[in-house]
């Protein structure tokens, strides 16, 4: 599979397994190479660092990431579904629904997809970066995400399609 695995590991595997239904064997295998690349030690942790890792090309990953055909909100259900359904991870009566926004500096990205000059919590102040809307559970002994939404600013008059922060919780 990986030349810096000698085998398959097995937890991962019957992890990945619960996905394999939503993609085809070609995608399958590169979420199976980011899945395993993510296990690794990093200082910090990129697509080309996995890729360099692995020996699988950047290309190939970059490609499942952004242009490959895949529904994320199937994917995240069964995220969701396998959560729900171990008894240490589940969410419980005593945790809450929290919404909150995070954002991504990226002061030098000129062409980064998203990247819009806005306030920056991290920083505390306006910068160019990626924001996300993000829901959560969160309870005394557990935490996770439920799911995220980019929120890109519009200058001016805001298109019909437009939604804020609000309304992306």
């Amino acid at each position: 599979m990986m030349t810096h695995f000698p085998s398959s590991l097995r937890f991962i595997d019957q992890f990945l397994a619960h996905f394999e239904p939503l993609f085809t064997k070609t995608q399958m295998s590169a979420l199976r190479t980011i899945v395993y690349g993510m296990c690794y030690d990093y200082h910090r942790l990129s697509l080309s660092a996995v890729a360099r890792k692995t020996n699988v090309s950047y290309q190939k990953l970059q490609y499942f990431l952004s242009d490959c055909h895949w529904d994320i909100n199937a994917f995240n259900n069964v995220r969701l579904s396998l959560l729900q359904n171990q008894p240490t991870t589940r969410a419980t009566h005593n945790g809450v629904f929290a919404i909150d926004d995070t954002a991504c500096p990226k002061p030098h990205a000129k062409n980064t997809q998203g990247a819009q000059f806005q306030y920056c919590g991290t920083l505390g102040r306006q910068e160019n970066c990626n924001v996300a809307v993000a829901s959560c559970f969160v309870s005394p002994t557990k935490h996770f995400p439920i799911n995220f939404k980019s929120y890109i600013p519009v200058q001016g008059q805001p298109p019909k399609d437009f939604k804020s922060k609000l309304d992306l919780a």
